[in-house]
């Protein structure tokens, strides 16, 4: 069988990677370096690690960038995390200095698209993945196609309202800022000082230490909580949990499973199938090299 190439391209707030994949699943090739603050810089080391991977041949650039962007026109809007990349032509600025047609999505997008079609979710028709990282966001695919939205900030479910009617109360709070890896390090600042992490609250908690599990249950339930909300609106046949506080701690994958069942109606307890993704660090670039040839419901 002759081998088809791709060229993807994982755009995070720190670190810029650029992989050539081959038939759509293998990286052959990748670069990783600090993301450039201006997007016109960025446009410039994307093409320069592109022509370093010599006579490759591919045939498309797939991009996998922080939301909100647009994915039908290609341009990165106002992500918090980019700033110098707002309102800017991603798609027609890389094509114009590429030669190669170009497809961006939102990275959490391009990881559950990886999933679906590669991953913990191949077998499944309708799945979400579900990101747990500095920041939390979701990829949704129903009927085998990526559900992007008439806006393209279908999956933003990181800023979702979320409470437990005590502290924060409910509306006071999104989600990201009380179930986020970034919320874990601010507890575990607060409980053991200022260079700790949260790693260090995970370890404890699993030691059954008292002030770790009176700091990490309630984020625990936060994050369950939020994920019973997605899976009663779209009622899927599986969660994919991904993103850096579950590749670090995969315990919870089965802890916020059962936490889960707890907040559905009783005939849809142990329905609620949740495994941890597969791909975890590259996701976003196998995904990203996905991109151009995958279905998308408006």
């Amino acid at each position: 069988m002759t081998s088809t190439y791709q060229i993807a391209i994982d755009l995070g707030g720190t670190s810029l990677r650029t992989a050539l994949i081959e038939n759509k699943q293998t990286i052959k090739q990748i670069k990783t370096i600090p993301t450039p603050a201006a997007a016109e810089e960025g446009i410039k080391k994307i093409t320069e690690m592109i022509d370093s991977f010599g006579n490759h041949q591919a045939e498309t650039i797939g991009c996998g960038a922080p939301g909100p962007l647009d994915p039908w026109n290609g341009v990165i809007l106002d992500p918090p995390n980019l700033p110098g990349w707002h309102d800017f032509a991603f798609k027609k600025e890389l094509e114009a200095a590429s030669g190669l047609p170009v497809t961006l999505d939102n990275d959490a997008n391009a990881a559950a698209v990886a999933e679906h079609q590669l991953g913990a979710g191949k077998h499944a028709s309708s799945m979400i993945y579900i990101t747990i990282s500095t920041g939390i966001g979701a990829g949704i695919i129903i009927g085998n196609s990526l559900l992007t939205g008439a806006l393209g900030a279908a999956g933003e479910v990181g800023l979702m309202r979320i409470g437990n009617g005590e502290s924060p109360s409910p509306g006071n709070k999104t989600w990201e800022q009380v179930a986020s890896g970034t919320a874990l390090k601010e507890k575990a600042v607060e409980l053991y000082g200022g260079s700790s992490h949260a790693g260090e609250l995970f370890e404890a908690y699993r030691k059954n230490q008292t002030e770790a599990v009176r700091v990490l249950d309630p984020i625990i339930e936060y994050q369950a909580a939020g994920i019973a909300n997605i899976y009663l609106t779209i009622n899927p046949e599986l969660i994919v949990l991904g993103g850096g506080v579950i590749q670090h701690n995969p315990f919870l994958v089965k802890v916020l499973e059962q936490r889960i069942n707890e907040y559905v109606y009783k005939s849809l307890k142990g329905k609620c199938l949740t495994v941890q993704a597969e791909f975890e660090g590259n996701a976003g670039v196998i995904g990203a090299g996905l991109l151009s040839s995958t279905v998308r419901l408006g």
